[in-house]
Protein backbone atom coordinates (compact mmCIF):
# COMPACT_ATOMS: atom_id res chain seq x y z
CA UNK A 1 0.00 0.00 0.00
CA UNK A 2 1.29 3.38 -0.68
CA UNK A 3 0.91 6.70 0.77
CA UNK A 4 -1.69 8.93 -0.54
CA UNK A 5 0.88 12.19 -0.20
CA UNK A 6 4.24 10.80 -1.23
CA UNK A 7 3.33 7.75 -2.79
CA UNK A 8 5.80 5.76 -0.53
CA UNK A 9 5.31 2.33 0.75
CA UNK A 10 3.23 2.82 4.56
CA UNK A 11 4.00 0.93 7.83
CA UNK A 12 1.03 -1.20 8.89
CA UNK A 13 1.35 -2.75 12.51
CA UNK A 14 -1.26 -4.24 14.74
CA UNK A 15 -2.26 -2.43 17.85
CA UNK A 16 -2.89 -3.85 21.86
CA UNK A 17 -6.34 -3.79 21.16
CA UNK A 18 -6.68 -5.31 18.02
CA UNK A 19 -6.79 -2.08 15.26
CA UNK A 20 -4.40 -2.37 12.52
CA UNK A 21 -2.23 1.31 12.57
CA UNK A 22 -1.38 2.33 9.12
CA UNK A 23 1.00 5.32 8.81
CA UNK A 24 3.52 6.65 6.48
CA UNK A 25 7.37 7.04 8.17
CA UNK A 26 8.44 9.30 5.37
CA UNK A 27 5.70 12.22 6.11
CA UNK A 28 3.96 11.12 8.82
CA UNK A 29 0.78 10.92 7.56
CA UNK A 30 -1.85 8.34 8.31
CA UNK A 31 -2.62 7.16 12.34
CA UNK A 32 0.87 6.63 14.05
CA UNK A 33 1.54 3.62 16.60
CA UNK A 34 0.06 6.15 19.34
CA UNK A 35 -2.86 6.17 17.34
CA UNK A 36 -3.26 9.84 16.80
CA UNK A 37 -3.82 11.34 12.90
CA UNK A 38 -0.95 13.14 11.85
CA UNK A 39 -1.69 14.22 8.95
CA UNK A 40 -5.22 14.45 6.40
CA UNK A 41 -5.19 13.07 2.72
CA UNK A 42 -3.89 14.95 -0.08
CA UNK A 43 -6.48 17.45 -1.40
CA UNK A 44 -8.43 17.02 -4.64
CA UNK A 45 -5.88 18.12 -7.65
CA UNK A 46 -2.84 17.23 -6.16
CA UNK A 47 -2.73 20.21 -3.44
CA UNK A 48 -2.15 22.68 -6.26
CA UNK A 49 -2.95 26.12 -4.95
CA UNK A 50 -6.00 27.93 -6.51
CA UNK A 51 -5.81 29.46 -9.80
CA UNK A 52 -6.79 33.39 -8.60
CA UNK A 53 -3.19 32.74 -6.12
CA UNK A 54 -1.18 31.72 -8.96
CA UNK A 55 -2.33 34.87 -10.98
CA UNK A 56 -2.12 36.93 -8.24
CA UNK A 57 1.03 36.01 -7.37
CA UNK A 58 2.28 36.27 -11.28
CA UNK A 59 0.80 39.74 -11.20
CA UNK A 60 3.26 40.18 -8.41
CA UNK A 61 6.10 38.60 -10.24
CA UNK A 62 5.89 40.85 -13.36
CA UNK A 63 5.66 43.74 -11.33
CA UNK A 64 9.24 42.83 -9.52
CA UNK A 65 10.67 42.14 -13.24
CA UNK A 66 9.27 45.25 -15.15
CA UNK A 67 8.57 47.61 -12.05
CA UNK A 68 12.18 48.53 -11.64
CA UNK A 69 12.98 48.69 -15.48
CA UNK A 70 10.08 51.52 -15.77
CA UNK A 71 11.06 53.48 -12.43
CA UNK A 72 14.47 54.06 -13.77
CA UNK A 73 13.82 54.55 -16.83
CA UNK A 74 11.05 57.07 -16.89
CA UNK A 75 10.98 58.74 -13.43
CA UNK A 76 13.34 58.03 -10.23
CA UNK A 77 16.72 59.44 -11.98
CA UNK A 78 15.28 62.76 -11.91
CA UNK A 79 14.54 62.98 -8.00
CA UNK A 80 17.63 61.16 -6.95
CA UNK A 81 20.61 62.11 -9.23
CA UNK A 82 20.41 65.62 -10.23
CA UNK A 83 16.77 66.84 -9.04
CA UNK A 84 13.85 68.48 -11.68
CA UNK A 85 16.25 70.40 -13.64
CA UNK A 86 18.18 68.41 -14.84
CA UNK A 87 15.83 65.48 -15.92
CA UNK A 88 16.62 65.12 -19.39
CA UNK A 89 20.42 64.47 -18.90
CA UNK A 90 19.56 61.92 -16.36
CA UNK A 91 16.82 60.28 -18.44
CA UNK A 92 19.42 60.03 -21.27
CA UNK A 93 22.13 58.19 -18.96
CA UNK A 94 19.89 55.76 -17.41
CA UNK A 95 18.65 54.85 -21.17
CA UNK A 96 21.68 54.22 -21.92
CA UNK A 97 22.79 52.65 -19.15
CA UNK A 98 19.66 50.48 -19.06
CA UNK A 99 19.62 49.11 -22.61
CA UNK A 100 22.17 46.13 -22.35
CA UNK A 101 22.58 45.51 -18.66
CA UNK A 102 18.96 45.29 -16.79
CA UNK A 103 18.66 42.16 -18.49
CA UNK A 104 21.77 40.63 -17.41
CA UNK A 105 21.17 42.31 -14.14
CA UNK A 106 17.69 41.31 -13.51
CA UNK A 107 18.92 37.84 -14.40
CA UNK A 108 21.62 37.36 -12.04
CA UNK A 109 19.49 38.92 -9.38
CA UNK A 110 16.88 36.23 -10.11
CA UNK A 111 19.15 33.44 -10.47
CA UNK A 112 20.52 34.39 -6.60
CA UNK A 113 17.24 34.67 -5.44
CA UNK A 114 16.24 30.92 -6.32
CA UNK A 115 19.57 29.89 -5.29
CA UNK A 116 20.16 31.26 -1.74
CA UNK A 117 18.11 31.58 1.04
CA UNK A 118 19.73 33.22 4.38
CA UNK A 119 18.24 31.91 7.22
CA UNK A 120 18.88 33.68 10.44
CA UNK A 121 18.60 33.10 14.38
CA UNK A 122 15.39 35.33 15.05
CA UNK A 123 16.53 35.40 18.71
CA UNK A 124 20.18 36.70 17.90
CA UNK A 125 19.46 39.86 15.72
CA UNK A 126 20.51 42.29 19.04
CA UNK A 127 17.99 43.75 21.49
CA UNK A 128 14.71 44.44 21.13
CA UNK A 129 14.33 41.98 17.81
CA UNK A 130 17.20 43.69 16.33
CA UNK A 131 15.81 47.69 17.29
CA UNK A 132 19.04 48.06 19.00
CA UNK A 133 22.69 46.32 18.38
CA UNK A 134 24.14 44.11 21.41
CA UNK A 135 27.99 45.67 22.11
CA UNK A 136 29.27 42.24 23.40
CA UNK A 137 28.16 40.04 20.49
CA UNK A 138 29.26 40.17 16.64
CA UNK A 139 27.46 37.20 16.09
CA UNK A 140 24.14 39.26 15.95
CA UNK A 141 25.56 41.83 13.28
CA UNK A 142 25.80 38.85 11.02
CA UNK A 143 22.56 37.81 11.63
CA UNK A 144 21.18 41.00 10.68
CA UNK A 145 23.22 41.03 7.73
CA UNK A 146 21.50 37.59 6.78
CA UNK A 147 18.07 39.31 7.90
CA UNK A 148 18.82 42.14 5.46
CA UNK A 149 19.77 39.54 2.59
CA UNK A 150 16.30 37.86 3.11
CA UNK A 151 14.82 40.91 2.52
CA UNK A 152 16.64 41.81 -0.74
CA UNK A 153 15.87 38.86 -2.01
CA UNK A 154 12.36 38.03 -1.34
CA UNK A 155 10.95 39.95 -4.34
CA UNK A 156 13.17 37.75 -6.60
CA UNK A 157 12.27 34.37 -4.27
CA UNK A 158 8.21 35.96 -5.37
CA UNK A 159 9.52 35.10 -9.35
CA UNK A 160 10.71 31.51 -8.26
CA UNK A 161 7.48 30.57 -5.90
CA UNK A 162 5.29 31.63 -9.13
CA UNK A 163 7.26 29.33 -11.48
CA UNK A 164 6.89 26.54 -8.85
CA UNK A 165 3.61 26.73 -8.47
CA UNK A 166 2.54 27.16 -12.08
CA UNK A 167 4.68 23.84 -12.86
CA UNK A 168 2.68 22.06 -9.97
CA UNK A 169 -0.60 23.19 -12.01
CA UNK A 170 0.69 21.90 -15.36
CA UNK A 171 2.35 18.77 -14.28
CA UNK A 172 -0.85 17.85 -12.43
Amino acid sequence: MECPICSRSVTQAESPDGELRIWCAACGWGAGPGGADVREERPAGGGAAPLWQVALLWAVAVAVVVGPYFALRFGLPALFDVGLRGAGAAHAKYVTALNGWYPIVMGAYLAAAGLFTPAYDRDNVGWFGGLLDNPFSLQDDWERTKRTWLFVLLPGKTVWVALKLTWRRVRG
